[in-house]
């Protein structure tokens, strides 16, 4: 006996079945939101008035808007295209009415050209109409002054080749959709998607009558697509394309296939998902700004809304009844569906849209956050479109609106708000307005110390507060913080030097941006500088003038001797008991100097020796040259002058010239001759500009080395040494006052630079060598030594030099 175990296992299957099938059904359809906008529906075209005429409509087939609002119906039946203004004036805008030859280039004029079967049809951005012409097997545009050209199509029926578009044969265009330039053809019996763009044609959809796959993980291209008859582009570039017989909408994006709508079965749609509702052989879709797809569906006598959520519902339309409708556009929220079995075309449009209620201009300062809450009737969901200003959000649900204006001025930004869902809605430009305020806060700020200033630098404020930053001010700190009520202001730069500053002393600085508005907040420096003292000068000053003063000639005396004097002069010049004459004479004298008789010729003068000529004769008087005969004392107490060898030259580029040594103490050095004054060079006139300093010429520069006064010595000692090397010599109570004259001398050569001084000094020296050496032979510069030869008295000592001894 057979077991009984697989009945008992087929019944408990099948009742497993039946409560699963019962706890579906029983499961409610979640509740959708009730559609409580108000729509009216208006006939905008028919026949009544035109029966008969050019202008009556016998098969509207599709529909298109342009910019301008005129409403576009292609008539198959009528072989016409006709054009609706706002104002339901209707005219012919393409076609004879008659079929025409399909080989047979239309013409070139749109009212012109012969159209057989007019069907799909839309509108450019340029207002440009395109036209899908069925029975000749060509897609057309005609511009708004009706020159028409043909897009696509040779003329002849057949299978679609990629390519050069006007060269390809197209077997059944119904419908046409443009988008940025490409123009998108449903080929119902080739059962393909086209594009056309610069002239080429390819095919983006539909394996064609070859067969295909169903499997929509295919690329488009090899997908069995049926017959397609309604393509629209939506605002994000998706391609709809309706199949009529798949009963479905897909939708292709990146060259994938995807359903919209439809479960591919035949029947009444179902409110609910698009995707699980059937189709009654759909026709043409469209989608309008705010995404919402709108279906003819033929089968069903309606037209079909996809709403943003997906939901399909029917469009009610107010006991208006349609007869096969098979085509559709949007022109706003309005939708117009061309009515094809009614002959007419009718408008569809929420009468009750939403309204949002004017807020003014809404008001804010830049940088500042502020919101503003929007309001109207029968609002839902509200959205910004089109150009956003920085700064500027809006929440979708409650109407709020948030800005904090990113720069200062006027602007303006647009809302809407949909009554249902993306439908019904409304839109509203709404005015802005941002005020400037004062810059943001400098940056980086940092301080360098300099000489009795500071550099102070910084960065530029990261906001301007909506005015362009015209300058800065810089506030000096004392070194805990605190203002010292000085400022400096400088334009729009990023350093800044103060000056004046207190050397020694903690300085900080706060910087402050300046706009149109005032000054922003200040940013302080992190820590405090110290100005440094005035830097003291490159060279110490000196009371001593750049160049050595000099009293004799900038230049070499114009002539010199040209030979040494080869005799002693005949006669010895005398000199009369006077000091030497602190100027010379200026002319010749006209007889021989008398020189009155001394003790003994004096010892070259202790003070500085004054310089002579910056340069040398030629030539100098021979060394060798004959001694004087001395003259007879002609006077009681009359000497006999001790004749010495002239002492050399010392040479300008070593040593400056030593002073002119008095006639008692040169004597045995050849006198001048008459008309020559003493201390002048031979063959020089005295007075002679050669002879005196150039007036205004610029003083002769020092000789280096020290200073000295030639070779001839006396007891170790050079004659005419330095003063400090004289000054043992003297007692104590000439020694100061001798060093006191001879250093005032000294700088009044230097500084003064007048001769007059040179010879104060000089005759100073001089009268003060006389009187010692008349007062006090022991204290005198040149120590004399007593002359056996000579009577000697007590009143006049008389003294010769010892025999070889120095003069």
């Amino acid at each position: 006996m057979p077991s009984s175990t697989p009945t008992r296992t087929a019944r408990a299957l099948r009742w497993a079945v039946a409560v699963v099938v019962g706890v579906l059904v029983s499961v409610p359809t979640p509740a959708l939101a009730a559609d409580t906008v108000g729509y009216t529906a208006t006939v905008i075209a028919d026949n009544t008035g035109h029966t008969g005429t050019p202008l009556e409509i016998g098969a509207a087939v599709d529909t298109a808007v342009d910019s301008h609002g005129n409403t576009y119906v292609s008539d198959a039946g009528r072989n016409r295209v006709f054009r609706i203004a706002p104002d339901g004036t209707r005219t012919v805008f393409a076609g004879t009415g008659e079929w025409g030859n399909a080989a047979a280039q239309p013409a070139s004029t749109a009212t012109a050209a012969d159209l057989m079967q007019p069907m799909g049809i839309d509108v450019d951005a340029r207002d440009d109409v395109y036209i899908a012409v069925m029975g000749h097997g060509r897609v057309v545009r005609v511009t708004p002054g009706g020159v028409l050209t043909v897009v696509a199509g040779n003329g002849t029926l057949g299978a679609p080749v990629a390519g050069d578009a006007l060269s390809s044969p197209l077997w059944q265009p119904v419908e046409v959709a443009v988008h940025d330039g490409t123009v998108f053809v449903a080929d119902q019996n080739a059962e393909q998607v086209l594009a056309v763009s610069d002239g080429r044609l390819d095919v983006v959809a539909g394996a064609g009558k070859t067969g295909g796959t169903s499997d929509l993980s295919r690329p488009a291209t090899e997908v069995a697509l049926g017959g397609a008859v309604g393509l629209a582009v939506t605002p994000g570039g998706v391609l709809d394309i309706v199949s009529k017989s798949h009963q479905r909408v897909y939708a292709l994006q990146g060259g994938r296939l995807s359903v919209v709508a439809g479960n591919g079965d035949v029947g009444r749609i179902v409110v609910g998902p698009a995707t699980r509702s059937p189709l009654y052989y759909p026709e043409r879709i469209t989608v309008d700004a705010d995404g919402n797809l709108y279906l003819a569906d033929a089968g069903n006598k309606a037209v079909d809304v996809i709403d943003a959520d997906g939901t399909i519902r029917e469009l009610d339309l107010r006991g208006l009844s349609l007869d096969e409708p098979t085509g559709v556009s949007t022109s706003g929220s309005d939708v117009l569906i061309a009515d094809q079995r009614n002959h007419r075309v009718v408008r569809w449009s929420p009468s009750s849209p939403a309204v949002i209620d004017d807020p003014g201009v809404l008001r804010a300062t830049w940088g500042a956050p502020s919101s503003f809450a929007l309001s109207g009737q029968r609002t839902g969901s509200w959205a910004l479109v089109g150009a956003v200003p920085d700064g500027l959000s809006l929440d979708g649900a409650t109407g709020t609106l948030s800005w904090t204006p990113a720069r200062a001025g006027t602007g303006t930004a647009t809302v809407r708000t949909c009554a249902y869902q993306l439908r019904g809605c409304a839109a509203r430009t709404l005015s802005l307005l941002a005020d400037p305020t004062t810059p943001g806060a400098p940056s980086d700020v940092s301080a360098t110390a300099g000489e009795l200033s500071a550099t102070v630098t910084w960065t530029p404020p990261a906001r301007d507060g909506g005015s362009p930053v015209t300058g800065y001010v810089v506030e000096v700190l004392d070194g805990s913080g605190r203002s010292t009520g000085r400022t400096v202001r400088v334009g729009a730069v990023g350093t800044a030097v103060v000056d004046g500053l207190a050397p020694g002393r903690d300085h900080a600085f706060s910087v402050s941006a300046v706009n149109a508005q005032g000054a922003g907040p200040a940013t302080t420096t992190t820590g405090t500088v110290r100005p440094r003292p005035s830097a003291a000068p490159t060279t110490a000053p000196t009371s001593a003038p750049t160049t050595a003063p000099t009293s004799a000639p900038t230049t070499a005396p114009t002539t010199a001797p040209t030979t040494a004097p080869t005799t002693a002069p005949t006669t010895t010049p005398v000199v009369r008991p006077t000091t030497a004459p602190t100027t010379a004479p200026t002319t010749a004298p006209a007889t021989e100097p008398v020189v009155a008789p001394t003790t003994e010729p004096t010892t070259p003068p202790t003070g500085q020796p004054l310089p002579g000529p910056t340069s040398r004769p030629t030539t100098t008087p021979a060394a060798t040259a004959a001694a004087p005969t001395p003259r007879s004392p002609t006077g009681p107490g009359a000497r006999t002058p001790v004749t010495t060898a002239p002492a050399p030259a010392a040479t300008p580029s070593d040593a400056p010239t030593p002073l002119p040594v008095p006639a008692a103490a040169n004597a045995g050095t050849a006198p001048p001759t008459p008309g020559t004054t003493p201390g002048t060079a031979p063959g020089t006139a005295p007075g002679s500009p050669t002879s005196a300093p150039a007036v205004g010429a610029p003083p002769a520069p020092p000789p280096p080395g020290p200073r000295t006064t030639g070779p001839r010595e006396r007891d170790g000692r050079a004659w005419g040494a330095p003063l400090d090397a004289l000054l043992p010599d003297l007692p104590q109570a000439l020694r100061d006052p001798a060093r006191a004259v001879a250093t005032v001398g000294v700088a009044m050569v230097r500084h003064a630079q007048y001769p007059a001084g040179v010879l104060l000094v000089a005759a100073v020296f001089l009268v003060l060598q006389h009187r010692i050496d008349r007062d006090d032979p022991k204290l005198a510069l040149s120590p004399v030594v007593p002359d056996d030869r000579l009577a000697f008295d007590e009143a006049t000592p008389a003294r010769l030099p010892a025999e070889g001894g120095p003069t």
